[in-house]
């Protein structure tokens, strides 16, 4: 490697500097030896000082010091996930906070709050039980397929024409989702997102599926485990079986707790299966947080039929058009972060 550089540094070439650029952009000492290791680490929290200096970019990075995140697992979207580089550059953007930069503005739907990413994702009541109930069967719809498939009800992975039914079976499970369970006295939680009842080892998994936000992560996991305590001993002294209680809760940018992990794997759920959760609460959210994600673009001809994140990539990507022809967007009188 010296002999590379001395021979560019012989020929005067750009890459003959790059020993003395780093030096002075890292602040190494002349004559220390830099290892790759080493300058990797230093380029990293070189980075990260740039991140924290934004106001809104700072705020997902603030997760890097959460030790009840699960940094890698959190990140599985992005390296298991089968996104488009274009989707995958609208998620980061949505994690970024890169809309509702004019704080003046009033949240569309409850009138109440500042419009803000956080706000949109998951703390607007107004958006309950439409977009962040769709956004939560999505989860349902991924892990009851997965169930079926694993205990023999349905050979199938294509989602898109897969229906969730209230109850299915066969010899050897019964999987409810959304369904009233019935016991002997009366539970106030009775109706959890999935049971299964698997005939064969005698065990029932009761499935919670929950969406939050970061600085609520623990508190929701948490409260999903014990939600159901009560139902879970009446079952297990009526079937005199083991019961367990499965909570799959992850924030709308698809951060998981460091538990999410072993919790998915009771499920039996993969690595592919998790990326594809993730991808798709963050494309459920970029849809909610894109102000044309509802509505046809007047930008597109007349008739033409986009779906909603070609909507989204139509408010992000073509701002100077919509300029010009007199849409509003969200951000038009902010400035970038």
């Amino acid at each position: 490697m010296y002999a590379i550089l001395q021979t560019e540094k012989a020929r005067a070439s750009h890459l003959g500097t790059i020993k003395a650029y780093l030096l002075v952009k890292y602040g190494f000492e002349s004559e220390r030896v830099v290892e790759v290791k080493g300058l990797i680490k230093v380029q990293k929290e070189s980075l990260i000082k740039k991140i924290n200096l934004k106001v809104l970019h700072k705020t997902l990075f603030q997760a890097l010091d959460n030790p009840h995140v699960d940094v890698k697992s959190s990140t599985t979207w992005l390296r298991y996930g089968n996104n488009s580089p274009r989707s995958e550059g609208l998620f980061t953007y949505l994690q970024d906070r890169n809309f509702f930069w004019n704080r003046s503005k009033v949240c569309p739907h409850c009138k109440l709050r500042c419009l803000s990413v956080d706000h949109i994702a998951t703390k607007c009541g107004s958006m309950f039980y439409h977009d962040y109930t769709w956004r939560h069967n999505e989860v349902v719809r991924s892990l009851h397929l997965m169930l079926c498939n694993k205990y023999g009800i349905r050979r199938s992975r294509k989602l898109r024409t897969h229906k969730v039914q209230s109850v299915v079976e066969n010899a050897r499970v019964c999987i409810k989702v959304d369904t009233s369970i019935h016991t002997s006295i009366l539970v106030q939680h009775n109706k959890p997102d999935i049971v299964v009842q698997d005939k064969v080892s005698g065990e029932i998994l009761i499935i919670e599926v929950g969406i939050t936000c970061l600085d609520r992560l623990t508190t929701v996991e948490v409260e999903k485990k014990r939600k159901y305590d009560l139902l879970a001993n009446e079952l297990g002294l009526m079937h005199r079986c083991k019961v367990l209680v499965i909570p799959c809760v992850m924030t709308w940018e698809g951060i998981v707790s460091k538990y999410h992990k072993g919790y998915l794997r009771q499920l039996g759920v993969d690595r592919y299966i998790q990326a594809y959760m993730q991808s798709t609460v963050l494309k459920r959210t970029l849809e909610s947080a894109s102000v044309d994600a509802r509505r046809s673009s007047p930008l597109m001809p007349h008739g033409q039929k986009k779906d909603r994140l070609e909507n989204a990539l139509t408010e992000l990507f073509l701002r100077p058009e919509a300029e010009e022809a007199g849409l509003q967007t969200s951000d038009a009188d902010g400035s970038s972060d």
